[in-house]
């Protein structure tokens, strides 16, 4: 995106998934940045804004209240978001995680793990349209059982399984996302 008011880093993560009978996929209609590699590995980029150029202090706005998520840039989230996390265990055998850019907070272990941490709110209604910029397109993340509703948008489902490493840890998360 381009904006005078704001910078943008990209990023890119490659999820070494499961390598027993992958069954890693996505949805049909898919409008982020991603691809599955031939052994189901997940290659997922990233746009994050990480800085206010005319005021570090100036937050864009105060967002609006419902019920959607994001992926969190930087140790906090915004006033009234409570941030959450989810970890998985990636492939262990012979694992090819690589990370390159900027990339959302978490913890990304070379070897074998990746945390992410996103932002989330509950203070609204899903079915109430928000009002966001709409410039480009953006995608939020779903917060319970209904996508937030954006107004002037067409809001759409769509989804990444993760075949993440099926020993031991497996997943954890702690949220209101997940």
């Amino acid at each position: 995106p381009e904006s005078s008011d704001f910078a943008f880093e990209t990023g890119t993560r490659v999820f070494d998934c499961e390598d027993d009978r992958p069954i890693s996929t996505h949805s049909v209609s898919m409008h982020l940045d991603l691809r599955l590699d031939s052994e189901k590995d997940i290659h997922l980029s990233f746009c994050s804004k990480t800085v206010t150029l005319k005021d570090k202090n100036l937050t864009g706005g105060a967002w609006p209240s419902g019920q959607y998520c994001f992926y969190q840039v930087g140790d906090t989230c915004p006033d009234n978001f409570q941030s959450g996390w989810i970890l998985w265990q990636d492939e262990r055998t012979r694992n090819r995680n690589s990370r390159r850019g900027t990339l959302p907070q978490g913890e990304y272990d070379s070897t074998a793990l990746t945390k992410m941490y996103f932002c989330c709110r509950a203070d609204g209604d899903p079915d109430i349209p928000v009002e966001l910029p709409r410039g480009r397109n953006f995608g939020l993340l779903k917060y319970g059982d209904k996508c937030q509703q954006v107004e002037g948008t067409q809001v759409r489902t769509e989804y990444i399984l993760w075949d993440n490493d099926r020993r031991e840890l497996g997943q954890q998360s702690h949220g209101g996302m997940i």
